[in-house]
């Protein structure tokens, strides 16, 4: 074990093919490097440096030369693509034709974000294309629905071009996985949901996208938040689709429909995605809906609001329908100067609910008989919790 605590790439089996011109001169020149079933640890210093060890019989030993933070971690991506594609002196991997990894156990400790996970079956390659460089990374990941999860990654560095293309398909993916690996609410942790997907994207050369559209669904599932609800809300048929493209800054949600808590909605939403700000206009439409339904839907913090009063304890009864919920969400990328990154903040400042509504029971008063079989519209603004009613 190193300085750092990064310990040792251990190997079961590997090929290497040489370079017949380079024997014919009398030297020795790795064009191939297959790998097979290694156990290795990678590490990334709080400064962001990158290190690859192996360890020998006498002491650690580096395998891989340090990444220096000169360039953030994409760029550090797109470079070795780059280095490959032309074959650049001073790297190992960039002098071969093709590098192969199957079946590997992967540890990688995070000293940045002070995260760290394992990862076992791991399959990666990388090699020369006729458009430039190809690389594929295939993972199977703990918890899924009946079986493994995993993913898929595809991408294709294109020399003429200098940019990138890219594909991925992720299988029963659960927040679970996504909270190990990046500083995520630990809420995420143990939710009993299952993501599938597929992903695309374009780049620039330096990893920067400038497309991307992601197509994904929840078949099933439930979220849990205890301290804001006394049962899990149910999830079903939850579809997602949406598209980014950073010439307009543009991000489309063609599609977001399923169901919550047994309500069904469909809607759609569209905004503006810059570096340092986003604001997304969010349209819900849920066609009917039982009184009985939504009271179970509101967090525990919001029990003493306006809106519960009105919505969990003085309407008794009625149906609902044509509901319309209107929201934004916005975003903000700020410095934390004491972690030494950029860290996203979401606000919701806007939020309102229209509907219409009929055999409905509501109380005004405790003194007073409550009114029956009304019918009418009304609008609730969630922001300031003002309830406006019109009767018809």
């Amino acid at each position: 074990e190193n300085a750092q605590g990064a310990n040792t790439l251990s190997i079961a089996e590997a090929s290497v093919g040489l370079s017949r011109t380079a024997l014919f001169f009398g030297r020795i020149r790795p064009v191939s490097v297959i790998i097979k079933s290694p156990s290795l640890e990678l590490v990334r210093s709080q400064s962001g440096t990158l290190s690859l060890f192996i360890k020998d019989e006498q002491a650690g030993a580096q395998l891989v030369p340090e990444i220096e933070p000169k360039q953030d971690a994409g760029q550090q991506v797109a470079q070795l693509f780059k280095d490959m594609a032309t074959h650049k002196r001073g790297s190992f991997i960039s002098r071969l034709d093709k590098f192969i990894i199957k079946d590997a156990s992967v540890a990688v400790r995070d000293y940045e974000y002070g995260l760290s996970w394992y990862l076992t079956d791991l399959d990666f390659g990388i090699a020369e294309h006729e458009q430039g460089i190809a690389a594929s990374l295939d993972i199977d990941l703990p918890g899924g629905h009946d079986k493994a999860a995993s993913i898929s990654i595809d991408m294709v560095y294109r020399k003429d071009e200098d940019d990138f293309r890219a594909a991925a398909h992720i299988q029963d993916l659960n927040p679970y996985f996504i909270s190990r690996f990046l500083p995520v609410p630990d809420m995420l942790a143990g939710q009993d949901l299952f993501l599938t997907g597929d992903f695309e994207a374009a780049t620039d050369t330096y990893l920067t996208p400038s497309y991307f559209s992601f197509n994904g669904s929840i078949p099933s599932g439930s979220v849990s938040i205890p301290e804001e609800f006394d049962a899990p809300i149910t999830l079903k048929d939850i579809a997602v689709k949406a598209e980014y493209n950073s010439k307009d800054q543009v991000i489309n949600v063609s599609n977001l429909s399923g169901e919550i808590g047994g309500i069904a909605f469909a809607g759609e939403a569209r905004g503006t995605f810059a570096p340092k700000s986003m604001g997304l206009p969010i349209q819900l439409r849920v066609a009917n809906v039982d009184l009985k339904q939504i009271p179970p839907l509101f967090p525990k913090s919001e029990h003493d609001g306006e809106a519960y009063a009105w919505l969990g304890r003085d309407i008794e009864s009625g149906k609902f329908s044509d509901v319309v919920l209107k929201m934004e969400l916005r975003g903000e990328k700020n410095r934390n100067e004491k972690l030494q990154r950029d860290e996203w903040a979401f606000d919701v400042p806007q939020m309102t609910l229209d509907f219409a509504f009929e055999d409905a029971t509501v109380r005004y008063s405790h003194t007073l008989m409550p009114v029956t079989e009304g019918k009418g519209r009304g609008k609730l603004d969630l922001g300031s919790e003002e309830l406006k009613i019109y009767g018809d």
